[in-house]
């Protein structure tokens, strides 16, 4: 029989998350990796230039010691590379359109799985008879499949065009100007 409660390493219930606004949700992107996604499209953003740590930090705020210890991941999965040094920071090691999604959520989450045991077995002797673990097997491959097309250009292209379409909303609104004004 399934528990009706999904147990931490420690054995204690999980706490599934819960939204400002009281609703449950499922993390598939975590928190951290959100944070590297947002330091990648940077990085693209500004690609072949060296970032420092500290700009890259308080341009998309995010706690530096946090992002530090995301730029080693990155740095040791390939995706970054450091420079030292004065004029030191981080840069993309390939060009944006190189770097897929999947590469990014499994440096930093590892690999992508959905369909792990529901009894929390690490070799389910059911693997291959169970309908749930092939259900969730084909939605596994529907992910990775659409994170591999997915690369760091088309992101940066969609916060390119993101960014442009809030500057000309501002700018027939006439806010965010400082132009004309004293």
């Amino acid at each position: 029989m399934i528990s009706g409660r999904a147990k931490t390493a420690t054995g204690r219930p999980a706490t599934p998350p819960v939204s400002r606004k009281g609703t449950v949700y499922m993390e598939v992107i975590k928190r951290d990796t959100d944070y590297a996604f947002r330091a990648l499209v940077h990085l693209a953003l500004k690609h072949p230039q060296v970032v420092s740590a500290g700009n890259l930090a308080a341009d998309q705020g995010i706690p530096i010691a946090f992002l530090q210890k995301l730029l080693q991941r990155l740095t040791h999965a390939g995706l970054v590379q450091s420079h030292r040094g004065v004029q030191g920071g981080f840069a993309l090691t390939r060009e944006p359109r190189e770097i897929s999604a999947e590469e990014i959520v499994e440096a930093i989450q590892g690999e992508i799985a959905m369909n792990r045991c529901l009894l929390g077995k690490p070799d389910c002797q059911n693997a291959g008879s169970c309908p749930v673990q092939r259900r969730l097997a084909g939605i596994q491959q529907d992910v990775k499949h659409a994170l591999s097309d997915l690369t760091l250009e088309d992101l940066a292209a969609d916060f390119r065009e993101g960014g442009a379409r809030q500057e000309q909303a501002q700018a027939q609104t006439g806010k965010g100007s400082d132009k004309g004004e004293e």
